[in-house]
């Protein structure tokens, strides 16, 4: 018998002198949540579809995913729990199946940050005080990186 020509991300079991051919599928990303406030929430990503006898394993910008305390992994690797996603653990996420034979990524999953805005409402006579811990205006950089000012707010009122 000549060799087998097989697509990629299969794999073959020989039983009985008999050749059984399981094609893994391509794994997909599903989020708890794709839009998270940032800093605040906890997103679940999971490589689905939930496959037998395959390792995960999980990329980040391209590169396999470090250690690190801003993430979690579950027991199988199948499932990665952000905590409090910043610019920085947005993403691109990529997820991989492995088995010995063959590998197949998942399309890549960026997070879409939302970043929360103060606002004030004051009936006639208020008026918010700002004080920035360093009285300076912001730079351009600042801005660009929407790097959060610790801002004490005051309300005062007329009398």
């Amino acid at each position: 018998m000549g060799p087998l020509s097989a697509p990629r991300c299969t794999l073959h079991i020989t039983w009985k002198d008999l050749l059984l051919t399981v094609e893994t599928p391509k794994p997909y990303i599903s989020s708890s949540n794709l839009n998270p406030r940032e800093a605040v929430e906890t997103v679940i990503l999971s490589c689905d579809p939930d496959t037998q006898d395959v390792s995960y394993l999980w990329w980040i910008n391209g590169q396999s995913l470090p250690i690190s305390r801003k993430w979690q992994l579950s027991g199988n690797n199948r499932t990665l729990v952000l905590f409090g996603v910043t610019k920085d653990t947005a993403g691109p996420y990529e997820c991989e199946m492995k088995n010995p034979v063959s590998s197949s990524r998942s399309d890549p999953v960026t997070l879409n940050l939302l970043c929360e805005y103060l606002l004030f409402l004051c009936e006639p006579g208020c008026h918010p005080k700002y004080t920035w811990p360093e009285a300076r205006p912001l730079t351009p950089s600042q801005v660009q990186e929407q790097r959060p000012l610790n801002l004490d707010i005051k309300a005062g009122h007329d009398d």
